[in-house]
């Protein structure tokens, strides 16, 4: 993320680019005046980037360059969101004006329900503009630039063009742009990256169903094929062409079809509505999702690729018939060929359920060790909301201080609140900008530890979150703004900077030439980015010394902290009443959000793999029962001859085993591989993790052995005589 002064460098010097725009991602609002008072997310652009994206509002306009400059910036274009729920979709909003943080702005454009950018949650845009400050300190990081290649270029010719230009920035500011590098993505690749790699997983997975499917049909097909093989060589040798006999099945098998992908297709339709709610919010354009034009087509090429894998292998097998053989042959006799053909099939279906079983298992693994981790804190009976103070309200830092001191005293009086504090930055939030620290060290220069998280806190926050305070003390409402500066550490941080020693007492900075702060205690590590790994150093600050406008309020009760939302939303509007509070949810849905991918990929593969599984058995229960019905006089014959009624069974269920194990090796060999493309989706877990790789084969052995054992009872109740 380039800053402000990298981007003005950029532009003239690119020849790779047709256009860039450069955006502030977050630039968040409160909005107050004739509403009830809200915060709303937002993005501040510049005036190219709608034209750069090939979009416009459909009511109003876009910005003007103009409106990028400071003063000028007073204007807004709304979602078509916002505009629906607040203003009830009044096409004279244009012109009108609102107050976002207590500042009059007016409505210039409504953007289209389709245009979700940076994020599917901003709901107004602002004029980008920069202080003029950042141009001479080349700093005012943050910021996003977004370019459109001209035609025939690629990625790898931009990065090239763009790291030659991060050179010459490097040659011409060596104090501040030495190591910098601008990396070029493509922005479907940006907006969709965390779930790319779900979506493909649950794209195979289905596949891999589609196919188990098939191969079902596939076997019900031939049974049909075999049992009129006689009828069928009749009408051969009456005149009827291959063709013809193949427009017969054609006919028979499609409104099969056709009636299975619209009964899909309906209830695809009416399930929609009810499973968008279970869908994780970090999934893009999650409300574009519909029974569309696109999904019929798809579904009608699906249902093409369905018949013709269902239709080949019978049709190949009614060509090879041989006319005379057919028309003598007795239903009863085994065809050793007609086996063959079927036993293939299940061992393919037992192969693919194996993959799907196996993939299925290490990401339940997963999601397990995942609930597992410890994230360094106690989510239960924990309340959050978050608040953005208006800094042209409270303006300087002991009014904000202040304001947060306030809010908290209500709080904390509130019946049910054991506990309550304040932090700039809660845990699992996802990732944030990072600092580098010094610290001292006796005899030498100071050492320093990049990739730290700062966050401010109050001195009940750490309590209330439950973080263990390993060594020292915690802040108190006396370490304020006229007393030495005091700092936590977390247990990473100590070990790191002091290994060995006692960190209580020593001293750290936030950066050279900033004042030194006191070490007054150590601290547990807490998970702030992710569960999976997190292993940035974190240091913490008192609120009073170092007051940030954006808090998050954490409130710990013994009860159900869902029933301290209104009272809290009312205590903090006793304090100022148009100051809103959003985000509201308990740790617990935190914690829980920070999976919520892994939950629903976790899911969605395991249905899928359950019913691979239950088609697998199906498969196997069908080729046993025909394979019995075809041996009924071989049976009859072993059973007339003395043969025990536990031989015939285990002659059967050895059948439907062999079937299931051929199956089983073929598919674990195919685990082995594929389940290297599931390295980045596993945590805690090997790709070939012992126990996944046990438990499938077991489980398809149990179930085969049940599936067998039904024709197994039905062979020895063969009466011999009518064998």
């Amino acid at each position: 993320r380039p800053a402000a002064s990298d981007h003005r460098d950029i532009q003239p010097q690119t020849t790779t680019f047709e256009d860039i725009a450069i955006l502030r991602v977050s630039a968040n609002y409160n909005l107050t005046g004739n509403v009830e008072a809200q915060w709303l997310q937002g993005s501040s652009i510049a005036a190219n980037l709608l034209p750069l994206l090939k979009v416009q509002p459909i009511l109003g306009r876009n910005f003007t360059a103009e409106e990028n400059q400071p003063g000028q910036d007073q204007k807004v274009i709304l979602s078509h969101s916002l505009w629906q729920r607040l203003y009830g979709g009044d096409v004279n909003i244009i012109g009108r004006e609102i107050r976002l943080e207590h500042i009059p702005y007016t409505v210039v454009g409504v953007m289209s329900s389709k245009f979700q950018f940076p994020s599917r949650e901003t709901q107004i845009w602002t004029p980008l503009t920069i202080n003029p400050a950042d141009f001479q300190t080349r700093t005012g990081y943050g910021h996003m630039s977004v370019g459109r290649l001209k035609t025939g270029v690629t990625i790898d010719q931009a990065q090239k063009e763009l790291d030659l230009i991060a050179g010459r920035l490097a040659q011409q500011y060596p104090t501040v742009k030495g190591g910098v590098r601008f990396n070029v993505s493509p922005l479907r690749e940006d907006i969709a990256s965390t779930a790319c790699k779900p979506l493909i997983t649950l794209l195979a997975a289905s596949l891999g169903l589609l196919l188990i499917g098939c191969c079902n049909l596939t076997n019900l097909l031939l049974t049909r094929t075999f049992a009129r093989a006689r009828e069928t060589a009749v009408r051969s040798a009456l005149g009827a062409t291959q063709g013809k006999l193949l427009l017969q099945t054609i006919g028979e098998l499609l409104p099969l079809l056709v009636i299975g992908a619209l009964l899909g297709l309906f209830v695809a339709q009416q399930s929609i509505g009810s499973l968008l709610p279970l869908l994780p919010n970090t999934l893009p354009r999650v409300d574009e999702i519909s029974v569309n034009v696109p999904v019929l087509l798809f579904s009608v090429g699906l249902l093409a690729v369905t018949s013709t894998l269902v239709l080949i292998v019978p049709f190949r097998q009614m060509r090879r018939a041989d006319l005379v053989s057919t028309l003598v042959q007795d239903s009863r006799t085994s065809t050793s060929g007609k086996t063959k053909i079927r036993s293939l099939l299940v061992v393919g279906q037992v192969a693919l359920t194996v993959m799907l079983l196996t993939g299925a298992g290490l990401l339940i693994r997963t999601f397990a060790a995942l609930k597992n981790v410890n994230p360094g804190f106690n989510s239960n009976g924990v309340l959050s909301l978050r608040l953005a103070i208006p800094r042209n309200k409270y303006t300087g830092d002991p009014k904000v201080a202040a304001l947060c001191h306030d809010v908290l005293e209500k709080v904390r009086a509130l019946p049910g609140v054991d506990s309550a504090g304040m932090g700039n930055r809660l845990p699992l939030s996802g990732p944030s900008g990072l600092s580098t620290i010094e610290f001292e060290r006796k005899d030498q220069e100071p050492g320093s530890l990049s990739a730290t998280d700062d966050t401010s806190i109050t001195p009940d926050y750490l309590n209330a979150m439950n973080v263990p305070l390993l060594r020292g003390r915690t802040f108190t409402e006396q370490d304020n703004a006229n007393s030495p500066l005091v700092v936590l550490l977390d247990e990473q941080v100590a070990n790191r900077a002091w290994p060995g020693e006692d960190p209580i007492g020593k001293h750290v900075r936030s950066g050279p030439n900033r004042p030194w702060a006191e070490v007054v205690g150590v601290v547990g590590h807490v998970r702030h980015e992710k569960l999976e790994s997190d292993q940035r150093f974190q240091i913490y600050w008192n609120y009073l010394q170092r007051a940030r406008d954006r808090m998050s309020l954490v409130v710990r009760t013994s009860g159900d902290p869902h029933l301290l939302v209104q009272p809290v939303l009312a205590a903090i509007k006793s304090v100022d009443p148009d100051q809103p509070a959003f985000a509201i949810r308990t740790m617990n849905e935190v914690v829980d959000q920070s999976l919520s991918i892994r939950w629903f990929n976790t899911l969605v593969v395991t249905l899928f793999a359950t019913s691979s599984l239950l088609l697998a058995l199906i498969g196997i229960y069908g080729v046993i029962a025909w394979g019995v019905k075809q041996r009924t006089r071989e049976i009859g014959v072993r059973i007339a001859l003395g043969a025990q009624r536990r031989t015939v069974i285990l002659m059967v269920v050895r059948n439907g085993l062999k079937l299931t194990v051929i199956g089983i090796a073929i598919g674990l060999t195919g685990s082995f591989v594929l389940t290297r493309f599931l390295q980045s989706l596993l945590f805690s877990v090997g790709q070939t993790d012992p126990v996944t790789f046990a438990i499938v084969p077991a489980l398809l052995i149990v179930g085969a052995t049940l599936a067998s054992l039904i024709p197994a009872v039905k062979a020895i109740r063969v009466n011999p005589i009518v064998a």
